[in-house]
């Protein structure tokens, strides 16, 4: 009795969908881009987005998503109500039903752990956010600190640099001035010996001059080239460390679409069993029917035949009532 109320409201479900002609309009206008695609032969993604019309600058009030939820509505419940019809008229059980209806609680259950787990992680969120501002303020105070300081190092050095060249003046002119008395003294006294000394004492400074500008040239080149090799490793690393989590982000990509692709597999495997037992269960159905059917037409034309009998014979209930005697007498 159940399962042909089921049936009822199954077919009458299936009525209202192929009648609401204004329904049917609204999803042909949804799936315009869809209908496009297919005119121009333009190919479908392999794996579709269930929650694609949720993306972007669509709004959950919007017209479209509410059309596409009551479409999706009314194909869940038209396929619960099917698999509970089946289960009823093949194996006398409704668990279909009852699973869904402990897979919906289970939902729901899920949902306000989720959001209660939400909840929390949006306190922890704030509660972290406001140690890293008290951690940032920290670090800035000790920035600054340490800034004060390094200025503070930075003049007493410059003050330090600054003594030593007016004492290195100081000392060079004083330097310069006795070798000049000397100079003066010596040159009196040994007038070809001075001009010697002179001579490659001016040789010593200018080949220690080319010496020292040599070293700095060369110190200029090393510093460049650790320069140059320093900057060429930190891009390396950071070039490594972009390609690592692009393979990553490659790898979980690959894993979620082939994951999806399984359950789609999955899911067009027990759709074309339930296909196949629903028709081998309406090919069974016809079957009794017409068996059942055929029974009663034999049925039917054999008692037609045996009370024709009964009256042209005048058997049983149709036999004549029989004279009485006394009434013969008088």
């Amino acid at each position: 009795m159940f399962a042909t109320v089921l049936e009822d409201a199954i077919m009458k479900i299936k009525v209202l969908i192929d009648a609401n002609n204004e329904s049917a309009l609204d999803k042909f206008l949804v799936d315009m881009d869809m209908h496009i695609r297919k005119r121009y032969g333009v190919a479908e993604p392999l794996v579709k987005d269930e929650l694609e019309y949720c993306k972007g600058n669509r709004s959950l009030e919007s017209d479209e998503f509410k059309l596409r939820k009551m479409d999706d509505d009314r194909t869940f419940f038209t396929e619960v109500m099917r698999d509970t019809y089946i289960d009823i008229a093949l194996h006398l059980h409704y668990n279909t039903l009852t699973a869904t209806n402990s897979e919906i609680t289970e939902r729901k259950k899920a949902y306000l752990a989720i959001k209660e787990a939400v909840s929390k992680n949006d306190i922890r969120c704030k509660e972290m956010q406001k140690q890293i501002r008290l951690l940032c303020k920290k670090n800035k105070c000790i920035l600054y600190d340490a800034n004060a300081f390094l200025d503070k190092l930075q003049k007493n050095v410059e003050d330090a640099e600054v003594t030593q060249e007016t004492q290195g003046r100081y000392l060079e002119k004083w330097e310069n001035a006795r070798k000049e008395q000397h100079r003066v003294v010596l040159g009196k006294i040994e007038t070809e010996s001075t001009k010697n000394i002179r001579y490659y004492r001016d040789q010593m400074e200018q080949e220690q001059v080319v010496h020292s500008e040599i070293e700095t040239l060369v110190n200029l080149a090393i510093n460049d080239t650790i320069d140059q090799v320093q900057t060429w490793m930190e891009k390396y690393d950071v070039d490594i460390e972009e390609m690592d989590l692009k393979i990553q982000v490659k790898k979980n990509e690959y894993e979620l679409e082939r994951e999806k692709r399984m359950n789609i597999e999955e899911k067009l495997k027990r759709n074309e069993k339930e296909l196949n037992d629903w028709n081998e269960f309406k090919l069974q159905r016809e079957i009794a029917q017409k068996y059942a059917s055929d029974m009663n037409r034999c049925a039917i034309i054999v008692q037609s035949w045996w009370r024709g009998l009964l009256v042209r014979h005048q058997l049983g209930p149709y036999r004549p009532p029989k004279k009485r005697r006394g009434n013969k007498k008088a």
